[in-house]
């Protein structure tokens, strides 16, 4: 889920797992420990589908993004950006730290 990193530097990035119905995309490895100055927040598209087609993941991805944000709102950082994959059906949200 958030990866790091900044310009030149190296980036740490969560592993997305694909399981579930028609390869959804599964939230693995959720690291609320970064300290890099922006981070990226993955999220599928399709949403609305997987609450059909896999309501359990639907909520493991929910309960998921919502413990991120709130955790790295509470350190300070603010969403600024949003970047969509299309070819890859997932998007990011690109949070920076104030300051």
């Amino acid at each position: 889920m958030p990866c790091g990193g900044d310009g030149a530097k190296k980036r740490r990035r969560a592993r997305v797992r694909r399981s579930g119905r028609a390869g959804s995309p599964s939230c693995s490895d959720v690291n609320l420990h970064l300290d890099a100055r922006r981070v990226a927040v993955q999220i599928p598209m399709g949403f609305t589908e997987m609450l059909v087609d896999d309501p359990a993941l639907a909520l493991e991805w929910r309960m998921a993004t919502r413990e991120i944000f709130t955790t790295y709102f509470a350190r300070g950082y603010q969403t600024v950006d949003f970047i969509l994959d299309r070819a890859n059906r997932r998007g990011a949200y690109l949070l920076v730290a104030k300051g």
